[in-house]
């Protein structure tokens, strides 16, 4: 399996997809050091980096780009523009995909993290816990 096939596994527990994990974790890039490295690699491979882009972009108005994505993982502040798309990012993109952002050095597992809790605030069913108990407490 190639870098840009990583979107066409479906079952993430398909044994090629668990060798091919092993093998991307083995060959990948050099940990990024800063953003203006990850962004220099971005711009190396052309097109839109890794993947994912267009199941983040399909149901919005405004297109987010590869190099904006990547500035939006890398970011210490969440920009309100961008929330819909990091959050489908996190929600709807094959973990593959996710773990292809490591593989060419764009991010670390670490910034995913950190990104996803800054961007989803954790999981859907935690927020709609967290709205319901508040609601209940108002009565």
């Amino acid at each position: 399996m190639r870098w840009n096939e990583v979107e066409r596994n479906e079952n993430y527990d398909d044994p090629e997809a668990v060798a091919w994990r092993r093998d991307m974790m083995r060959r990948r890039a050099p940990l990024p050091r800063n953003m203006d490295e990850a962004l220099g690699r971005l711009r190396e491979m052309g097109g839109d980096g890794p993947g994912g882009l267009t199941t983040v972009n399909a149901p919005r108005p405004v297109a987010i780009d590869a190099e904006t994505l990547v500035r939006c993982l890398w970011a210490d502040v969440a920009e309100k523009q961008w929330q819909p798309h990091l959050e489908a990012f996190f929600d709807e993109v094959h973990p593959l995909v996710l773990h292809s952002y490591v593989g060419h050095g764009l991010v670390t597992f670490r910034q995913l993290h950190r990104a996803r809790a800054m961007w989803v605030g954790g999981d859907w069913l935690d927020r709609r816990a967290a709205e319901e108990n508040e609601r209940r407490d108002k009565t």
